[in-house]
């Protein structure tokens, strides 16, 4: 038998702090790899936090968010923590890409800073928008 929506809702409600939290210390762990310039660490943290967000946007109806503002908070330090991670790639990339530069190297199309727009979820939304 499939959950109701409201059995959804419930079960969103319950895992949410601790999606977001794991969420938070996944963000950490990408911030970590970054200042120490280790690949597979950065990699393994990108792939995690991908999987995070599509668990959060399967379980967290966006409904769910509008009513609890601790929620909402959480995911904007999310938010925050990814932009900043985000802003760190830029930097190096632009760094990478003036060196290549130098050398007579095309650094090739812009990996990042692209942003992908579609319906998603409300988490994506909020993780995403700037």
């Amino acid at each position: 038998m499939a959950p109701t929506a409201a059995a959804g809702t419930g079960r969103g409600a319950e895992q949410a702090p601790a999606l977001l939290a794991a969420l938070e210390r996944i963000l950490d762990d990408e911030c970590a790899a970054l200042r120490v310039r280790n690949t597979d660490a950065l990699l393994a943290a990108v792939s995690a936090k991908r999987r995070m967000l599509a668990d959060l946007a399967r379980v967290v109806p966006d409904a769910l968010l509008a009513d609890r503002p601790a929620l909402l908070e959480a995911l904007r330090r999310c938010r925050a923590m990814n932009e900043a991670a985000g802003a760190v790639i830029a930097a190096l990339r632009h760094d990478t890409s003036q060196a290549l530069g130098l050398l007579g190297i095309d650094s090739g199309p812009q990996a990042y800073g692209e942003v992908r727009r579609g319906p998603g979820s409300a988490i994506g939304r909020e993780l995403a928008r700037g």
